[in-house]
């Protein structure tokens, strides 16, 4: 995960068509909004995603990557 932190839109884009064409990957799911992304992930064992530090609270666990 380190690898992918720091990076832009484009970036993260560039790296999932690569992976996804061939074959390595699935896409991974894509939410409106924060909160929608906040509810899958307290609801979804294993589920990880990207949310601003505003956004968090006691329903989902901030996994440290430094």
């Amino acid at each position: 995960m380190a690898g992918y932190v720091g990076k832009n839109e484009k970036q993260y884009k560039a790296i999932w068509t690569q992976l996804i064409f061939t074959g390595r990957a699935q896409a991974p799911q894509q939410f409106d909004n924060e909160d929608e992304l906040k509810k899958w992930g307290a609801s979804t064992p294993n589920g990880m995603g990207i949310l601003d530090s505003s956004k968090v609270d006691s329903t989902v666990k901030v996994i440290d990557t430094q």
